[in-house]
């Protein structure tokens, strides 16, 4: 499964068990502050993906991390750039073990979507405990 769409916005990323999302207007040096906050607070940032819908307007970053950011360093990335909005998740690990028992992502995570791209079948919601 990947997620395709945060916040109405195109994306492509493999879940991982600890994510970031941060929506924002898209300029220069956002990426690099991100990065250097990540990491001042020891969180190694396993892959990033950016998406936006225009040049110039609105974007949305999504982070696969080694460990969960803290509430803090959430709002304190987030007050940084600007964001609109900051959210960090911690997916079920027992999903990434095995597919035995379904986990309704968009139930905790509304803010997340998924549809395939070549219909609307939800994927992400077969994320397991």
């Amino acid at each position: 499964e990947r997620m395709i769409e945060v916040w109405d916005t195109p994306i492509d990323v493999e879940p991982t068990p600890h994510m970031a999302f941060f929506r924002y207007d898209d300029r220069p040096g956002v990426i690099g502050a991100i990065g250097t906050a990540c990491g001042e607070a020891g969180v190694n940032i396993a892959a990033a993906q950016v998406g936006r819908r225009s040049g110039g307007g609105e974007a949305i970053m999504a982070l696969a991390l080694d460990a969960a950011l803290s509430p803090d360093v959430l709002a304190s990335i987030a007050a940084s750039i600007g964001a609109h909005e900051g959210r960090a998740i911690s997916l079920p690990c027992k999903y990434f073990a095995q597919q035995d028992q379904i986990f309704d992502c968009q139930k905790y995570y509304p803010f997340l979507s998924n549809r395939s791209k070549q219909s609307s079948q939800m994927l992400l919601p077969l994320l397991v405990r």
